[in-house]
């Protein structure tokens, strides 16, 4: 069962660009900050910030729809 929800999970990750992708799941299932995240990818901070808000959104979307 939970491998499922994982996969399930995954594949509704898919529409995300892939680095969009690879910040969001390092801040919700590794919990690393975003200083970390700035350091091991070496990108600025207001691109992790502009990631994880487009993740964020991008689930906002897919679970509530893109009108309400």
């Amino acid at each position: 069962m939970v491998l499922e929800l994982l996969e399930d999970i995954a594949r509704l990750l898919e529409g995300l660009k892939p680095e969009v992708r690879k910040v969001f799941l390092m801040v919700q299932c590794d919990w690393l900050t975003y200083k970390l995240i700035t350091k091991q990818m070496g990108i600025s901070l207001r691109s992790v910030e502009r990631y994880v808000a487009e993740a964020l959104y991008y689930c906002s979307v897919l679970r509530y729809g893109a009108n309400e």
